[in-house]
């Protein structure tokens, strides 16, 4: 049936019945609708996480191909901003638990 067919019987309703069929028509649209943000939102949030993973992914090949020399060369440097005062320890921020 179309929509075309529909009206006039639409039309000779009672207004009870009208009002019904408006109801049902908006919790059919707001499923729809319900259905549309839900996919979106997935999307949304599938978007993300695909992109934490790339990110965590190159830290995690940053760190894996970081040679010891270097990590000594940047724990020397740290070591030297602390005895200079430029670095707070971070025992000093968070002490230890007795």
């Amino acid at each position: 049936m179309t929509v075309t067919g529909l009206l006039p019987t639409l039309k000779n309703l009672s207004r009870a019945d009208k009002l019904r069929i408006m109801q049902f028509l908006v919790f059919e649209l707001a499923k729809e609708e319900e259905a549309i943000a839900k996919r979106c939102c997935e999307a949304q949030i599938a978007t993300s996480f695909s992109a934490e993973l790339e990110d965590e992914q190159a830290w995690k090949n940053s760190f894996e191909s970081t040679k010891d020399e270097q990590w000594d060369s940047l724990a020397q440097m740290v070591r030297q901003e602390i005895v200079a005062g430029d670095i707070t320890p971070l025992d000093d921020v968070f002490p230890p638990k007795s």
